[in-house]
């Protein structure tokens, strides 16, 4: 499992517009925009480890799949986050422990992701006030899981609701595309410096399927052969 870890996941993953874990039906923004309910608040539960502790509000953009050799599926949230700070980004009323989120300050730190079974759902709702100090703050309440444990183990167990309730069709795929890289040390050890030069059109022959006949690639390979002739008799 260690070396699996190591190689990294798959250079592709898959991208839903929602997903079911830990008895909650979570939906990303875009996908809930025009829906009567809200079903994109994520909550994460602060460390204990640590000295100083904070819990996690924000709301989910995406759902990311990825993928390691040899293991199972690790499915992500991608979470757009409040600033946890307390009394500056978060605030909790000190007799009814009522928590509230400031809607326009965000978390500084890049962290978007969070597992998937770490997120419980928690909905934000405006007070009903004119008052500026009152309509800049979200109060959150915490949902209560809509299904049991054994209902969605179940469903996890046999690839069915948890993970296809929210295909439209195919899923997204994303695709990461390594940038050139400089090749550096590569003289060899009995004196023959060797040079390296990785051309855009050597990259696109690894990625795309040459479909045309063999007399192109005859032509091509005589020409090098020519270019190889010309040092030597230089």
């Amino acid at each position: 499992m260690f070396v699996d870890l190591s190689v990294g996941p798959s250079r592709s993953c898959n991208v839903y517009p929602g997903y079911l874990v830990n008895g909650y039906k979570f939906h990303s923004t875009t996908y809930g925009v025009n829906r009567s309910t809200q079903s994109n608040g994520v909550l994460v539960k602060g460390s204990n480890y640590a000295d100083v502790s904070h819990d996690y509000y924000g709301v989910l953009q995406e759902v990311v799949e990825i993928e390691y050799t040899g293991i199972k599926r690790v499915v992500l949230f991608k979470c757009e986050l409040y600033d946890p700070t307390p009394n500056h980004g978060v605030r909790t009323h000190p007799t009814l422990q009522l928590v509230e989120v400031h809607r326009s300050r965000r978390y500084n730190n890049y962290e978007p992701f969070v597992l998937a079974m770490q997120a419980t759902q928690v909905y934000y709702l405006s007070y009903p006030s004119l008052r500026n100090e009152r309509q800049e703050w979200l109060a959150v309440c915490c949902c209560q899981p809509k299904f049991s444990d054994e209902e969605t183990s179940k469903d996890d167990n046999d690839q069915g609701y948890a993970e296809n309730a929210f295909q439209d069709g195919r899923p997204t795929t994303c695709v990461v595309d390594d940038a050139i890289q400089d090749f550096n040390n590569l003289d060899d050890p009995n004196g023959t410096r060797v040079i390296v030069e990785a051309s855009p059109s050597q990259e696109d022959n690894d990625f795309i399927v040459d479909s045309g006949d063999d007399s192109e690639e005859e032509s091509s390979t005589s020409s090098h052969e020519s270019e190889f002739e010309t040092d030597d008799s230089e």
